[in-house]
């Protein structure tokens, strides 16, 4: 089971804190589990570029549904 710690200290590198300030914070941790939490928050970041992209996209089409819907709607039958 996961200590408090180790749970404060994901929760921090997911709100992409400062890796300086949470060494100092967790000064048992080694270079390897900072280099870890260094490439986690790198793939967090990906993680939110990547949703706010597809957030554009998603709305991007929905506009496009929306138009040829409104386009369907006013073409005249036969």
């Amino acid at each position: 089971m996961a200590s408090p710690n180790t749970l404060q200290l994901l929760m921090r590198l997911r709100r992409g804190d400062d890796l300086a300030a949470m060494s100092k914070d967790y000064p048992e941790l080694t270079a390897e589990q900072l280099d870890l939490a260094r490439h986690l928050q790198d793939r967090e970041s990906e993680l939110h570029r990547l949703y706010q992209d597809m957030q554009r996209v998603e709305s991007s089409k929905l506009q496009l549904e929306r138009e040829l819907t409104h386009s369907l709607l006013n073409q005249p039958l036969g």
